[in-house]
């Protein structure tokens, strides 16, 4: 698996590099992951060559012989051509404002620029980091289990073997609104038969991974926020859908709301290309620049 890990010369850069230590100690089949600044202006050559410099040095810890790469232009453009290029399978990068400081996400802030405008998956370091044991996979119900079967399999096919896997669905109970209270059950002893057969886990048995499954019902965003905290998960893992039109529009939506709402780590999920198929595939689109 290869890793794109984007880093900036600011607080958010130590959280991103603890989270990527915590993982490469994990793991046994990364490659040796690429660590990449970008310059915005030719003055600031030096100085990321110094934060690129400190991160590998920090990396190596861990026993990662990190690359390094140094983009041009704005960070968002520049991380997105460079994760075309490298043809990577994980872009890793911080919770940036608008205004390039640690901060809320926002749908126009560099982290969802590089989410929506990469053709991988995306690792957003933000919250409580710790070591990766209790991973939570979140089927929206709108078409991106593909996509989380096939990340989560990666993953779990990388790292050591000794994480707990849950997978949560969530039933939208009618009129349940935005902030509307939810009530927990699992499919496994407590749902109704009905729900048990209206949702099939199986599509994430991998790598020697049962997991957990789990229902709960109300609002989605609510209910996948709330499971993250209540259930102390380490990494949450949501969908993206490639196709076209309404469903992409509802998935990248949800995926924004959850990804806005947690409080830790939060992986966005997304086949490569190769693996989609054609009538799946999106038209090509322009790098986010």
């Amino acid at each position: 698996m290869r890793m794109l890990i984007a880093i900036r010369g600011s607080r958010h850069s130590q959280t991103t590099l603890q989270l990527c230590a915590f993982l490469l100690d994990a793991c046994c089949r990364f490659e040796p992951p690429t660590v990449m600044t970008v310059v915005e202006r030719e003055v600031d050559l030096r100085e990321d060559e110094a934060i690129t410099a400190k991160a590998v040095q920090q990396l190596a810890l861990c026993g990662a012989e990190a690359r390094t790469h140094i983009g041009e232009g704005s960070p968002a453009g520049a991380i997105v051509r460079e994760a075309k290029r490298g043809d990577y399978d994980l872009v890793v990068v911080g919770e940036y404002s608008p205004y390039g400081e640690l901060g809320q996400l926002s749908k126009g802030s560099t982290t969802w620029r590089v989410v929506e405008g990469v053709p991988c998956s995306v690792l957003i370091a933000k919250g409580r980091i710790s070591p990766i044991r209790r991973i939570l996979v979140c089927d929206s119900g709108v078409g991106d289990s593909p996509a989380l079967g096939y990340m989560t399999a990666r993953l779990a096919e990388a790292l050591d073997g000794e994480q707990e896997v849950t997978a949560l669905h969530v039933v939208p109970e009618k009129g349940a609104g935005p902030h509307g209270g939810g009530r927990r059950a699992h499919a496994e002893g407590g749902a109704p038969e009905g729900e048990r057969r209206a949702y099939d886990p199986g599509t994430l048995e991998i790598a020697g991974h049962e997991p957990r499954p789990l229902v709960r019902h109300g609002h989605v965003v609510d209910e996948v926020v709330a499971e993250a905290r209540e259930g102390e998960y380490d990494l949450v893992i949501i969908g993206a859908h490639r196709q076209q039109g309404w469903r992409r529009l509802l998935s990248e939506n949800l995926a924004f709301k959850i990804a806005a709402g947690l409080d830790r780590p939060v992986l966005v999920a997304r086949m490569p290309p190769a693996e989609v198929p054609a009538d799946e595939a999106p038209a090509d689109e322009a790098p986010a620049d």
